[in-house]
């Protein structure tokens, strides 16, 4: 990991890609991989920021989590799979104070999952 830029966000990837990653690491802004714990040996060997969270379901502990990484400075929680975009509404909802976020992401997830049942409908 190079040194990042403090005056840029932070931002918190939600899933596991090592492309993903990769990716992030290449901007000049700090990040912190939130991803099962299962990564962390990974991460912990590779030098890469990370935060060990299970997105089996969304519950009341997405609040714990987005105090989490508000504490630690994180401005907004991106999503890099469509399970993980519910969790990236609640978390944005707190970190950039809007409440809105939430129904906005669980929206976009919807339409997502309809566009791919959709797909999966023609080519069967």
């Amino acid at each position: 990991m190079t040194n990042k830029n403090p005056d840029k966000g932070y931002v918190a990837i939600l899933g596991w890609s090592l492309n993903a990653i990769d990716a992030v690491d290449r901007f000049d802004r700090r990040y912190v991989v939130v991803s099962p714990p299962w990564a962390e040996d990974y991460c912990k060997q590779n030098n890469i920021p990370f935060v060990p969270w299970d997105f089996d379901r969304l519950n009341e502990r997405s609040h714990e989590l987005a105090h989490r990484l508000e504490e630690m400075g994180v401005d907004v929680a991106i999503p890099i799979f469509e399970e993980t975009v519910e969790w990236a509404g609640a978390i944005n909802a707190v970190l950039l104070k809007n409440p809105r976020l939430l129904g906005q992401a669980m929206l976009f997830r919807d339409k997502s999952l309809m566009k791919r049942r959709a797909r999966l409908a023609i080519v069967r």
